[in-house]
């Protein structure tokens, strides 16, 4: 696993054990077979145990750097994983695009950013469908939990979706119609039943 010692410091002092039993979600992978889409993927932890049991892996990150080095470990494993580095939106924006790989990296738009969002509708154009996507993207997974086009293509498309929680207020946001599961302090999933279910 490739890591930048200054920014992904939360990664490298774990061994891959604590890792595996640290989020509940992870066990969500070993339930199916297909595709994967690892949205705010950061140097791929999620995204290469997700390739190494074989499931077809897109990896979403407004970090270039981040994405390098989640190459660099994929090769070195004989992993595939596609790279997309986009922020992953509802809506199309420019960004600032961040220089490091830090596990903290959020969107800061600009109108003469340099970074293009591209947004979940055109991901769902140009990629197969999710089988899981997996949402962590410091904050802005509050823009999903909102719009209604992304909830009818969830709910429609009956999308397993592993989110990252940020507190009460995102939280009491859950769509009230549907039965989100809380997998640990950080993550509630809708859908998991149908990965059950394979």
């Amino acid at each position: 696993m490739y890591f930048d010692f200054r920014d992904n410091a939360v990664w490298w002092t774990r061994d891959a054990r604590t890792l595996e039993l640290a989020d509940e979600s992870w066990e969500l992978l070993t339930r199916f077979k297909g595709t994967v889409w690892d949205v705010g993927s950061n140097v791929g932890i999620f995204a290469l145990r997700a390739a190494s049991l074989g499931h077809n892996v897109i990896a979403f990150d407004i970090s270039k750097r981040a994405l390098q080095l989640l190459e660099l470990s994929a090769r070195a494993n004989g992993l595939t994983v596609a790279t997309v580095d986009r922020a992953f939106s509802t809506r199309s924006f420019r960004y600032d695009e961040p220089k490091t790989s830090d596990t903290e990296n959020a969107i800061c738009e600009s109108p003469t950013g340099r970074g293009q969002s591209i947004t979940f509708a055109e991901a769902a154009k140009k990629f197969p469908q999710p089988d899981l996507l997996k949402m962590d993207i410091e904050g802005a997974e509050m823009d999903f939990i909102k719009s209604p086009q992304f909830k009818e293509w969830v709910v429609q498309n009956r999308i397993p979706w592993i989110v990252e929680s940020h507190g009460p207020e995102f939280e009491a946001m859950l769509w009230k119609d549907c039965s989100f599961v809380k997998f640990d302090g950080n993550h509630f999933g809708l859908n998991v039943d149908r990965l059950r279910a394979k």
